[in-house]
């Protein structure tokens, strides 16, 4: 018996046995880089990370540069999740290096949060949250004198944002205000200048962020110095007191000058000049002021317009 051979050789079956193996290998990195995909699509809890700036009182429509918050002082946060439930609970912030500001303690954006609302507030153990009124002030005074700040909301912020670090602009609740004294005497005439001091300031008040900045509930009239030493203003000078932040308010002031006046040989010493204003001072504005005394040694008190 005559037995046939395949007519398959040796190298077709190499050939066939090489085919399948790359087959098989290119299976497997296929089913590797779907299981990849699929990693990439399952959601992953991010540490919170914050970079704050302050941004400083303007005058009119003015703006400046911003400023860095102190790395000194710690900040306060709040985080809603959509539906309106608190995630971050007054969270303490605290410089970490240059522009990186994390909780105190350590705390994760968990993986099946997507999106949050933040809120936050300078210094930190001052301020209180209301859902409807936003970051409050309660019963402030200012001899405190801590310089309050807020944040308006930061909306819809997304744990999987490119955009790792969570940006925080800080306003301040409080007005700037500032003064200046100059003359306009005979040249004979001196003024010494003993202090300057504004009568019927508010000292005290509450504060919300929501919907408008705004203070209410304002009280406690006071006497605030704003200059006190011994300053000859003859000639041209002029005297700048210090700026000091107050509450805002909208009001009738007394401001008040201790002189003493000389005229030659004569001096009259202690004299009391004072005249009223009217104010308006708005949250994170600057208010400037020139007191203006005259030959007739009558003063008036105008706004300052450079």
């Amino acid at each position: 018996m005559v037995v046939k051979r395949s007519g398959i050789g040796n190298g077709e079956i190499m050939k066939r046995i090489a085919t399948h193996i790359l087959m098989i290998v290119a299976a497997g990195i296929l089913s590797i880089g779907c299981a990849s995909n699929h990693l990439n699509e399952v959601k992953l809890p991010r540490e919170f990370h914050f970079k704050v700036a302050v941004n400083p009182c303007t005058k009119a429509v003015q703006e400046d540069d911003i400023l860095m918050h102190p790395a000194d002082v710690p900040f306060g946060v709040w985080s809603l999740e959509e539906g309106g439930s608190i995630y971050l609970d007054n969270e303490k912030v605290i410089c970490a290096g240059e522009d990186n500001w994390v909780p105190l303690v350590n705390r994760i954006w968990d993986a099946d949060v997507d999106e949050m609302n933040f809120l936050a507030y300078s210094p930190y153990g001052r301020a209180c949250y209301d859902k409807e009124r936003g970051i409050c002030f309660q019963s402030y005074d200012i001899e405190e004198d801590y310089d309050l700040m807020y944040s308006h909301p930061l909306l819809h912020q997304k744990k999987d944002s490119s955009q790792e670090i969570i940006h925080i602009s800080l306003d301040r609740a409080l007005a700037l205000v500032k003064l200046r004294v100059r003359v306009a005497v005979p040249d004979y005439v001196r003024i010494v200048v003993k202090n300057v001091c504004i009568d019927g300031i508010m000292g005290k008040g509450d504060f919300h962020s929501l919907p408008e900045p705004e203070w209410s509930n304002l009280s406690d009239g006071r006497s605030i110095c704003f200059f006190e030493g011994h300053e000859d203003l003859s000639g041209d000078i002029m005297l700048a007191c210090e700026d000091l932040y107050m509450l805002p308010q909208v009001s009738d002031l007394r401001v008040n000058l201790l002189c003493d006046i000389i005229s030659g040989e004569y001096v009259l010493r202690d004299q009391v000049l004072s005249q009223d204003f009217y104010v308006s001072w708005k949250p994170g504005r600057i208010s400037s002021y020139i007191v203006k005394i005259d030959g007739n040694l009558d003063i008036a008190v105008d706004k300052d317009k450079e």
